[in-house]
């Protein structure tokens, strides 16, 4: 399709409006890239508490047995997973009510700004708190970032959309590791949820 022609966009529901081809491109542009680097982040959020957790661990429970030790982190892994499910159903829910669109940002708001408390939490209450809710926003994305590049790319070009912006995931894990070989303090790390929002 030629830049400049003029299509038609169904606003909400409700109107109808002329939109050029140029301006659907540069839409398409914008949220390719924002659930790739929301999908990276989701990655590196999800990881990094894998890398760090003995340190985590030992640093909020000091020395104690290590039997002790082995439930805590079973503990800060579990809760990470239960609300990563939740998230995936509950996400699913809300986005049919509110929209892809802010779904994916709010889901995206949400593992980030309770990875960045992560790395403020004072206890392993605390953490594990921090920890199932952003479970909660990385499954929220995942699901209402599929569903809406489903709803917005063509049948030919969806399915390579979707592949990249998958592989962002593992790119997001190898981040981790890299992190974690950058800095030995485990509480900077998990600001790392800060960085977008510091571009802008």
């Amino acid at each position: 399709m030629k830049a400049g022609i003029m299509q038609t966009e169904e606003i909400s529901g409700f109107v109808t409006l002329p939109v050029s081809s140029e301006k659907i491109q540069k839409h398409l542009t914008a949220v390719f890239i924002f659930c790739f680097l929301s999908t990276l982040l989701s990655g590196i959020a999800s990881m990094l508490m894998s890398v760090y957790l003995p340190v985590v661990v030992k640093d909020l429970l000091g020395n104690v047995s290590e039997e002790k030790m082995n439930n805590v982190s079973a503990l800060i892994n579990s809760v990470f997973i239960f609300g990563w499910m939740f998230g995936g159903i509950v996400w699913g829910i809300v986005c049919d009510r509110i929209g892809r669109s802010r779904s994916v940002i709010l889901s995206t708001a949400c593992f980030g700004i309770f990875t960045v408390l992560t790395g403020l939490s004072p206890s392993w209450f605390l953490v594990s708190a921090c920890r199932f809710f952003t479970g909660f926003g990385i499954g929220g994305l995942l699901v209402t970032a599929t569903v809406f590049i489903e709803e917005l790319w063509s049948d030919k070009k969806k399915a390579i959309v979707q592949g990249i912006v998958a592989l962002a995931m593992p790119v997001g894990f190898f981040a981790a590791g890299a992190i974690n070989n950058l800095s030995k303090d485990w509480r900077p790390a998990f600001w790392v949820a800060l960085y977008p929002y510091c571009l802008h």
